[in-house]
C-alpha cells in the first residue's frame, strides 16, 4: 500500500525553480567562456554550446524531477520544470536585452 502524498511545499518549489535557474546560468557562462576562448569560431561555438548546454540540462532536469516526483518530494520535482522553462524563456530575452544595450552604448 502507498503512503499518502505529502502536501507540495512551496520553499521546495522555489528551491527547483532556483536550481534550474542556476543551471541556465551555468551554461551561459560556459557558452560565454568558448566564444571567448574561440575567436574567430565564435558563431560556431555561440550555437553548438547553446544547444549541447540546453539538451545536456533538459536531460537532467527531466531526470531528477522525474525521480523527485515519484519518491515524493513532489515540490522540488514541480520547482525544477518549472525553473527550466522559465530560464528558457527568460534568458534569451535577457541575452537579448543586454546586446542591445551593448550595441547602443558603443
Amino acid at each position: 500500500m502507498r503512503p499518502p502524498p505529502q502536501p507540495i511545499r512551496t520553499g521546495a518549489v522555489w528551491a527547483g525553480i532556483g536550481l534550474a535557474l542556476l543551471g541556465h546560468l551555468m551554461c551561459a557562462g560556459l557558452v560565454a567562456a568558448a566564444i571567448w576562448g574561440a575567436g574567430d569560431a565564435a558563431d560556431q561555438a555561440l550555437i553548438g554550446g547553446s544547444l549541447l548546454g540546453q539538451l545536456v540540462l533538459f536531460a537532467a532536469v527531466v531526470a531528477a524531477g522525474t525521480v523527485l516526483i515519484v519518491k515524493g518530494d513532489r515540490g522540488l520535482g514541480i520547482g525544477l520544470f518549472i525553473g527550466w522553462a522559465t530560464g528558457l524563456i527568460v534568458l534569451p530575452l535577457v541575452g537579448f536585452g543586454l546586446c542591445v544595450a551593448l550595441i547602443s552604448a558603443s
